[in-house]
């Protein structure tokens, strides 16, 4: 009974030893990553965004040509069709 507790100490130990180093790990690289970005925006900060110009939309682009619509219902009733 002696060897099984020695044993599940030692298990026990090990399986904290690990959990502390990847602790420790993660916690270097989340601060490795937090002090690039800090480098990174620093250094080489964004450029500013123009805004854009909405475009004009005139009352004849937003209806289409009479050909066009006869394509487009042609189309759909061939494909219609085929079903």
């Amino acid at each position: 009974m002696d060897n099984l507790t020695e044993i599940l100490v030692h298990a026990g130990n090990t399986m904290l030893l690990g959990m502390v180093i990847v602790f420790c790990f993660l916690t270097f690289l989340i601060a490795c990553v937090n002090c690039m970005s800090f480098v990174i925006s620093r250094y080489f900060p964004d450029a500013p965004v123009q805004p854009k110009s909405k475009p004009v939309i005139s009352s004849k682009a937003s209806t289409p040509a009479p050909a066009t619509l006869a394509a487009v219902a042609a189309a759909v009733h061939a494909h219609r069709g085929k079903a």
